[in-house]
Parts: C-alpha cells; structure tokens; sequence
C-alpha cells in the first residue's frame, strides 16, 4: 500500500474508487481497535478519504458501523 500512495493519491490511480472506500474501512478498523501505527503516508491518505463526502455518505448509511463507531468513541 505504501509504494502505491507513493506513486498516486489513490489506492486505484489519481481517481477515488469503492477500493478506497474499503481500504479506508480496514485502516481505520486496525486504528481504532488494535491502536495500529501509521506512516505520514497512509495517514494523509486516511485523512484525504475521509474527508471526501462519498466516504462519509458511504459510512452515514451503514447503521451498524456508526453504532460501533460511537461505542469506540464513548469507551475512550
């Protein structure tokens, strides 16, 4: 993953794809349960998906992934 990010901003190329969607989902599931470390670059590409309003919309209409999200939030 990091030598791709290196070459683009996208886990397919320059344009965000359902791939990014779910690689952002499995990033973000190692950092919110195992507390998974990062480099700059998977950050800034963590950070550059979700702020992407597909990737919101895509999160907001999952109800069970939203209820886990606010049960990590209100455990910390």
């Amino acid at each position: 993953m990091s030598r791709q990010l290196a070459r683009a901003p996208y886990i397919a190329g320059d344009r965000f794809t359902a791939a990014d969607i779910s690689v952002t989902y499995a990033l973000e599931f190692a950092q919110r349960t195992i507390g998974f470390d990062f480099a700059a670059a998977e950050l800034d590409y963590i950070a550059r998906t979700t702020a992407r309003d597909a990737y919101r919309r895509a999160m907001d209409n999952c109800p069970a992934t939203k209820a886990w999200v606010a049960g990590l939030a209100g455990s910390e």
